[in-house]
């Protein structure tokens, strides 16, 4: 779609196409006709932005937000009109495609609401992507009759006063085949008290995200007031509590310096991502047996953390069953663009402070030394290595034994030598 047809060609150009994307084009109009000629046969229909390029690219569809006739393409069944600027709410004409299974408004950064009205009927829609919609105030309830909803990227809690009619966590237990959530606290994010830990009650959850913004500057203080309002706000922020079937989580710009996990039988992936994080302990559920070990990490992701500083005898000891290991200390893309007006605000801490790494903080990163890992920052679990370790641990073991048996032998023999028996036995001696 780099260049529009004369309307006489549209008709030739489109008839019989099933996928359309844009590959390049900036600012560009849509007519009605062309969806007329497509209304049969379209499956597949970008936009928007073409995957992940060029993200600061200004992008506008010219009368998209009345188009009506986009209803017309009662095939489509991917749609994606990522990082369109102009867009403050879902086209009307999206809630008549009924085949609708994948919708793509990820980068739509005047989007302010999600409503009901267009969300509701889509009852075969099975991915949503609403990430990096930073004007995004609430998403309305009717989000949850999507009854086939299996990925939901960029939830967000209400701002301002439009609570009531916003969508909770509590409430997205009515999507039953929802695995994979996304979730954006934003700095002026509604969350109430204990809110968090509705996150246990998504039984069908697989793959959990996070990503927190930054503290209220409000709340930037040293008055035991203010302390203490800051202290209950990150309090609400990372109260969460996992559902029993997780498999992998990933956490970004934690706000705290530690991070504090109950163990989880399921759970084998862990991802850390940006922000003042330093250690992550993992402690036993006051449900499981002491005796045994319920954590069953083996893949840990660590990125962009700065300050950490937990050893690597101390995460093996941790993980026990870890067998895939990386850190990537800074992220280089955005050390090649520190030029670039940063827009992103759930960027990770280190990246706000970027402008280029520090000498300083460079050094705090060089100081953590982690030998097992490769030239690329990867540690993988060579199980053949792992068996002679093991080994050379057990025969160490009863080396220690051995030598314990014997000292125990020799003050056993030393207390025979001034025993009464011995002493009386070499005087009868001496009597012979």
């Amino acid at each position: 779609m780099k260049n529009i047809p004369p309307r006489e060609e549209i008709a030739k150009l489109f008839k019989g196409k099933q996928v359309i994307l844009n590959l390049n084009a900036h600012v560009y109009p849509v007519s009605k006709s062309m969806f007329l000629h497509l209304a049969d046969c379209l499956v597949v229909l970008q936009l928007g932005r073409w995957r992940n390029l060029d993200d600061n690219t200004y992008m506008e569809v010219d009368g998209l937000e009345s188009l009506s006739t986009i209803s017309l393409l009662k095939n489509l069944r991917y749609l994606s009109l990522r990082g369109l600027s102009r867009l403050t709410e879902l086209p009307k004409g999206i809630q008549w495609l009924k085949k609708l299974a994948i919708l793509d408004m990820r980068g739509c950064q005047n989007l302010v609401n999600v409503s009901s009205k267009i969300t509701k009927p889509l009852k075969q829609l099975t991915h949503l992507d609403l990430t990096e919609c930073y004007m995004l105030e609430h998403i309305e309830q009717g989000i949850t009759s999507l009854s086939e909803l299996q990925v939901f990227k960029g939830f967000v809690f209400a701002t301002g006063t439009q609570g009531s009619k916003a969508c909770r966590l509590k409430d997205l237990r009515r999507l039953k085949k929802l695995q994979k959530l996304t979730i954006s606290i934003t700095t002026d994010a509604n969350i109430g008290k204990g809110e968090m830990a509705e996150l246990k009650h998504l039984f069908s959850l697989r793959k959990l995200t996070i990503i927190w913004s930054e503290i209220p500057s409000i709340l930037d203080g040293d008055s035991d007031k203010v302390k203490k309002r800051r202290d209950d706000l990150v309090e609400k922020w990372t109260s969460f509590e996992l559902p029993q079937e997780l498999l992998k989580l990933d956490l970004r710009c934690y706000p705290k310096n530690e991070l504090k996990l109950i163990e989880h039988k399921n759970l084998k992936k862990l991802y850390l991502r940006g922000g003042d994080l330093m250690r992550f302990s993992i402690d036993k559920s006051k449900h499981s047996n002491l005796s045994e070990t319920t954590n069953s990490i083996k893949t840990l992701r660590l990125r962009y953390l700065k300050n950490f500083n937990m050893k690597w005898e101390e995460i093996r000891s941790l993980l026990k069953y870890i067998e895939y290991f990386e850190i990537v200390p800074k992220d280089e893309k955005l050390m090649k663009d520190v030029d670039k007006d940063q827009k992103d605000k759930n960027i990770d801490t280190e990246d706000q402070e970027d402008k280029g790494t520090n000498v300083n903080d460079q050094k705090d990163i060089e100081e953590i030394s982690y030998p097992c890992l490769d030239e690329n920052g990867v540690w993988v679990k060579d199980n053949k290595e792992e068996k002679n370790l093991s080994l050379m641990a057990q025969a160490t073991n009863k080396e220690k034994e051995a030598q314990g048996t014997m000292e125990k032998g020799k003050g056993a023999l030393s207390n025979f030598n001034y025993s009464p028996i011995y002493i009386n036995a070499n005087l009868l001696l001496k009597i012979i």
